[in-house]
């Protein structure tokens, strides 16, 4: 099983936690996240937005080849409407395979 959380792009179930715009396929931390924000009034606000692979996904592989959706955003489910859009920001003067957030 992997280490981080996968909610992949399917919200059927899950429309008032997430978007349909997620990155693959849900596992089993991706389905404790999920149960987490719906306990603590929560949405994942990055899975909300339709962008391409490369503005939503927050890490790659050394090749370029594999990319996941890693990094989320969680709003308290008062604010949701306050954030108009999210994107991540690939590049900056940093060694890592993570994007800005």
């Amino acid at each position: 099983m992997t280490s981080t959380p996968s909610t992949g792009n399917k919200n059927t179930g899950h429309e008032d936690v997430m978007g349909k715009f997620g990155h693959g396929k849900m596992n089993k931390r991706g389905e404790c996240l999920i149960e987490f924000c719906r306990d603590s009034d929560l949405v994942i606000k990055n899975t909300m937005f339709k962008h391409k692979t490369r503005c939503k996904t927050s890490w790659s592989s050394l090749d370029g080849k594999t990319k996941n959706l890693i990094d989320y955003i969680l709003l308290s489910t008062r604010w949701k409407r306050s954030v108009l859009n999210t994107v991540m920001l690939a590049g900056g003067d940093f060694d890592s395979k993570h994007c800005h957030v």
